[in-house]
């Protein structure tokens, strides 16, 4: 059962997803499909300007249109460090670190600068979300290692 903020998360009207790819459907992708089938604004950061499949793509979060309640960060380690200065100043009510987007390092830098991300697989405790997730997230559960 997801935690009291994970649901809080999920019931933001506004995400950005920094890292999404303009090259190749991926896990972000299909994170942004789901949220938008939900009714959520939904905004793709990604360096560099421009669209793809009908997708704007901002290259930085204060270039958005608005504060995005929840960012979810699906970049790989090496870029992931970078963004943390950003998230910083974003003014985000939840941050949520996709699995291969953290680690020891970039959690305790996390927390030096105030943030309290959430970490893990966000597909797993998204409501309704499709049945391989939810069996996922009903293993994870099993073994103790739910979101808290």
């Amino acid at each position: 059962m997801p935690s009291e903020r994970v649901n809080q998360f999920y019931e933001c009207d506004s995400f950005a997803i920094v890292g999404m790819s303009r090259k190749e459907k991926n896990f972000a992708w299909s994170i942004y499909e789901q949220l938008v089938e939900r009714g959520k604004r939904v905004y793709a950061v990604n360096p560099g300007e421009g669209s793809y499949d009908e997708i704007r793509f901002y290259s930085r979060l204060s270039e958005l249109p608005e504060t995005p309640e929840a960012i979810i960060v699906s970049l790989d380690l090496r870029k992931a460090k970078g963004i943390l200065d950003e998230l910083k100043d974003s003014d985000a009510k939840y941050i949520w670190f996709q699995q291969g987007s953290f680690n020891n390092e970039i959690l305790s830098e996390a927390k030096r600068l105030g943030l309290d991300p959430i970490k893990g697989c966000a597909h797993m405790n998204m409501p309704n979300a499709q049945f391989m997730h939810r069996f996922h997230r009903t293993i994870n559960e099993f073994f103790g290692k739910g979101y808290k």
